[in-house]
């Protein structure tokens, strides 16, 4: 029974290595189709990580700008209550 066991256990180990195998050809092929095929769509694209800290400057004025026109809006619609629950 303990042959029959191994034996299967071997099978099983043969045909995952297989399938792995097959599987990580099939996935750098089609990486490589893929590339192949985008590469000349990109153009001239030069992807410049550090321009994104670059742009953090501005990221951060317009955040600190949304938040300055929600709180006029805020102090706005405050005064308006308040003005119009003294009239009634």
């Amino acid at each position: 029974m303990e042959e029959i066991v191994t034996t299967a256990e071997t099978a099983v180990e043969t045909v995952v290595e297989t399938v792995a195998e097959t599987v990580a050809e099939t996935i750098a092929e089609t990486v490589a189709e893929t590339t192949a095929e985008v590469a000349p769509m990109l153009g001239n694209i030069d992807f410049q990580p550090m321009n994104f800290v670059n742009n953090l400057g501005y990221m951060a004025t317009g955040m600190i700008g949304i938040f300055v026109v929600i709180g006029v809006i805020i102090v706005a619609t405050t005064v308006i209550n308040k003005a119009a629950s003294k009239k009634k």
